[in-house]
């Protein structure tokens, strides 16, 4: 796309196809997961679809942010799907630490609760066997045997867990927490290494043209600057002399910068040959000799 051209119908339909797209999906996955739990109801089971189904939303989410950021001009090519640098590694990190704390609870609450096996009409005898300590419930109930009442109870045992279980739980939360710390800490190292690496150097922007290359007294016009080493671009203007004239809302990608201009209507301000300056937020700076003309108002 060249420097202030407009974004085409095509390109307008493809992100509204791209929206749709995305609440379409999530939709359609939180609908899959309420049947799944409608149906199942059993923990284990809807913890690994709920994983599963998070994984695909956050793809999803992050091809739908880095669309957004190819289509706003924000996007940088050398890092990891366009996004600003360090995205992906924070996303990994966090849900690495959201994955280890959903497993954790629900081993824990898995192990906390002792399961319990239910024995149905059984005698007097036998209840007087089973440890006073192991009863949950006890349920006594009248059955009929051989023609006559007899009585006989519903009783609810406490067993104990199985040992593996215990263990294979403390090795899955192990594992997965190892598993954490280790990709919490290259995320948190590499950001230390980075500043550690001290200040880099300052950026060169280069100012190729802008568009457009004039405007009229009173104008308020978008403004583009095109030209390379952009993306840090914070402060655009045009100066003449001792005289400055500021953009306001400005965005911009390494190779387009996007502001607003207003041209003021006081005389102080002369019509003819503005430089345009861009200043990057590293103080890096450049600038077009006579880029843009004031010409005076309509009907002057």
């Amino acid at each position: 796309m060249k420097c202030g051209e407009r974004v085409s119908e095509e390109n307008k339909y493809a992100l509204w196809d791209i929206v749709t797209l995305f609440f379409v999906v999530t939709i359609g996955l939180l609908v899959f997961y309420l049947f799944l739990y409608a149906e199942f109801k059993r923990a284990e089971i809807i913890l690994s679809v709920l994983l599963v189904i998070s994984v695909i939303a956050l793809t999803v989410s992050l091809t739908f942010t880095a669309f957004i950021f190819k289509h706003l001009g924000l996007s940088d090519r050398k890092q990891s799907l366009g996004l600003p640098e360090g995205s992906v590694r924070a996303v990994i990190a966090l849900s690495l630490i959201l994955i280890f704390m959903i497993s954790s609870l629900l081993l824990f609450e898995e192990v906390r609760v002792l399961p319990t096996s239910q024995y149905r009409s059984i005698t007097q005898e036998l209840l007087n066997d089973i440890p006073k300590e192991q009863i949950a419930y006890i349920q006594q109930v009248s059955v009929l045997i051989n023609g006559t009442n007899e009585t006989r109870y519903n009783v609810g045992r406490i067993m104990e867990n199985s040992k593996a279980s215990e263990d294979l739980a403390k090795q899955i939360i192990t594992t997965v927490s190892t598993l954490v710390v280790a990709v919490s800490s290259f995320y948190f190292a590499s950001k230390t290494v980075a500043a550690a690496a001290g200040t880099p150097a300052v950026s060169v922007p280069v100012l190729r043209s802008t568009s457009p290359a004039e405007g009229k007294r009173k104008e308020e016009i978008k403004f583009r600057v095109c030209g390379k080493n952009l993306e840090l671009a914070k402060n655009v203007k045009l100066i003449r002399d001792s005289l400055e004239i500021a953009c306001t809302g400005v965005t911009s990608s390494s190779t387009k910068i996007k502001c607003t201009l207003k041209i003021p209507e006081q005389k102080e301000y002369p019509e003819g040959k503005w430089t345009v300056v861009v200043i990057n937020s590293d103080k890096g700076e450049d600038r077009l000799e006579g880029a843009f003309t004031i010409l005076p108002a309509a009907g002057a």
